[in-house]
């Protein structure tokens, strides 16, 4: 089937649809989008070098294996990691994206853990400006290595274009009084969700 004009498939009357131009360039509108993870590894994080969490074996085959590791914040002292992201051309220009840390408790306390992504973002062309500091508490439920996601509030994008930057520091925020978990805490990888529109840009900056 051939198509020389914009083509429609959805439910145009409530504004949810695919939208097909006559290029072939596609785009998702409305209730069309997706969402996606921009992943950040913590293997791939830099150590500041003077508030560096310990990397320490986490689990093994119970009966002595090499294992695998994490990195462990401490309990008393805030301990961070440091990291950049670059939002991918899929993205939907201007819109919010919703970080997210992926961790585990290392025994069954059930205190809370206070999460802190600090950070700053910027376009092509633009400044950098003085960074923001966001948190988020996050109770472990009593499950020593269970896979927990502390889920922070969203992030404007507006004003923010494919292939902006974002310069980030993640931290314990030991002292906080809200953070009541008593020993380390595991963190696996920090996320960000956002949302798909297309494919990718028809045109490169």
């Amino acid at each position: 089937m051939t198509h020389t004009t914009d083509l429609y498939i959805g439910d145009l009357s409530n504004g949810n649809y695919l939208y097909i131009n006559s290029s072939g360039h596609l785009t998702l509108v409305g209730d069309a989008t997706v969402w996606d993870d921009l992943r950040v590894p913590v293997y791939q994080t830099k150590l500041g070098g003077t508030k560096d969490p310990d990397f320490v074996k986490v689990l093994d085959d119970g009966a002595g294996s090499q294992g695998v590791f994490a990195y462990l914040f401490d309990k008393t002292t805030e301990e961070e990691l440091y990291f950049a992201v670059q939002l991918p051309h899929a993205w939907k220009a201007g819109s919010s994206i919703t970080p997210h840390v992926h961790w585990m408790p290392t025994d069954t306390d059930t205190g809370s853990v206070v999460w802190g992504i600090e950070y700053s973002w910027a376009s092509i062309n633009g400044t950098f400006g003085n960074t923001t500091l966001v948190t988020k508490t996050d109770a472990a439920d009593g499950t020593a290595d269970k896979h927990q996601m502390a889920v922070f509030s969203a992030i404007s994008g507006t004003g923010h274009t494919a292939s902006s930057m974002i310069i980030c520091r993640v931290y314990r925020k030991a002292a906080d009084a809200a953070d009541t978990y008593n020993a380390d805490a595991a963190l696996i990888e920090v996320d960000f969700h956002y949302e798909v529109d297309k494919i990718g840009d028809n045109s490169l900056p």
